[in-house]
């Protein structure tokens, strides 16, 4: 009997916070690391959990990277 193996791949999250939203993109973190999704999220606790069950949706989550300027988009 074969076995096939199967490789799921794994996502990074890119975060900027813009004030009272979230953008965020998921890119493939396997090949050629294509963007998979971009979003947009309240910034709030709310929205913080909905970004990461959007990002979850695409694959099992490796790093989210956030950038941030002087606290904006900080809950």
């Amino acid at each position: 009997m074969a076995m096939t193996i199967v490789e799921t791949a794994a996502v990074t999250g890119g975060v900027n916070s813009c004030g009272d939203r979230y953008v965020v993109a998921a890119i493939d973190d396997v090949g050629a690391g294509g963007v998979l999704g971009v979003g947009e999220f309240p910034a709030h606790p709310a929205g913080a959990q909905a970004l990461l069950d959007w990002l979850a949706a695409f694959g099992p989550v490796r790093i989210v990277g956030i950038d941030s300027t002087d606290g904006w988009g900080g809950w």
